[in-house]
Formats: C-alpha cells, structure tokens, sequence
C-alpha cells in the first residue's frame, strides 16, 4: 500500500481528474493547488448551442468539458492530464507515462509494486456505467457525435491484494478498497485509461 497524500474533491464536484492529479503531483512532493492546476494548466470548456441549433462541445481527451467547482460538469479524460503533466513537471527529472490500454494487473505489476501510483479511470463508487442521448454532443472540429459515459470517476490507484484494490478515492477516503473484477469492468467501461509519473 502506498502513502499518497489524500486530498477530498468537496469544493470540485466534478473535478475528481484534477483532485486525483495534484494526490499523484503530492506523492512526489510538488506543491501545486488544485486551483492553481485548474486556471494554469487545463483548458475549459463548457457546451454551447451552435447557428442549427444543435448541443455542441468538444474532445474529452483534449479539454476538460464544463466546470470542475460545477456539480453540472462532466470531466476530462487522460489526454489532458497528460497534457497538463508535461506542461507542469519539468521533463529532465520526471516522465508522465500514458497507460491507456494497459490491464490493471500489469499496472499493479510495472508501476504500483515500484512505489508509483497510478490515475485509474473508472465509476463512482463503481457503479455501472451508462450512456444517455441527453449527454450527447457533436464536435464541430470533426463532425462526430460524443456521448459522455455517466458515473465517470477518477482515483489513485495505491495497492492491492489478492481481492481488492485500493485507491484513494477523492470522493470517499484514503486506501478505499473495491473488489478485483469490479474495479476491472468499470476500468474497461471507461476504455481502461491511467496516467502514471516517474522519475
């Protein structure tokens, strides 16, 4: 089990991506604000309405889509964490490490018996997740339709045993363990995406 500083998402309904950053950016001891983290290093975007009247956004995976002090806020996923990483950290002391499609047992493996946590992708609470038409938006930029995945969550992954993994999970509390396989189906649910810092 890792000791990673735990941080609590109260004042970021939505901003779980970001609260998870700064516990990874607090393990190795840089001091950087969730504000601060919000306003210098993640572009945000809300929806809007274009001349057709048709509900318009933008890529998740390349900008944080709504508000994070907004409970009416989505999220983003870990392009642009990654982005914002090696924007922040200065690259000749630390790599950022884009796992996206990684299983987690591998993860567990490679990073977590190392002393590196890693950002996992996955459900509130580990609730099913779900896709509505309501959460539905096209993007401009490429004439694609996007459905957002409700119950998204992000968390730090910081061990595991032979049945659970733990996480500090910024809406609950430090090493909250949830069962193996479901841990692995929200994770797949949400295209099995982790971010992971090295030096």
């Amino acid at each position: 089990m890792l000791d990673v500083p735990f941080i609590s998402q109260d004042n970021y309904p939505t901003g779980c991506e970001l609260v998870s950053t700064s516990m990874l950016l607090a393990y190795y001891g840089l001091d950087i604000s969730i504000n601060e983290l919000i306003m210098n290093y993640v572009e945000l975007h809300d929806l809007y309405t274009n001349d057709a009247g048709m509900l318009c956004g933008y890529d998740p995976d390349e900008y944080f889509i709504g508000n994070p002090y907004d409970s009416n806020g989505y999220g983003c996923h870990s392009g642009v964490i990654q982005k914002a990483l090696l924007k922040y950290l200065p690259s000749e002391e630390y790599k950022v490490h884009n796992l996206r499609g990684t299983p987690l047992e591998e993860i567990c493996r490679s990073y977590i018996d190392y002393g590196v946590p890693v950002l996992i992708w996955a459900s509130i609470d580990m609730k099913p997740t779900f896709r509505t038409e309501n959460n539905s938006w096209l993007i401009e930029e490429t004439g694609e339709y996007y459905t957002w995945t409700s119950n998204e969550h992000c968390l730090v992954l910081v061990g595991y045993d032979d049945l659970n993994y733990y996480f500090n999970d910024p809406l609950n509390n430090k090493n909250t363990a949830y069962e193996k396989s479901l841990v692995s189906l929200r994770y797949v649910e949400l295209d099995m995406q982790a971010i992971a810092i090295s030096r």
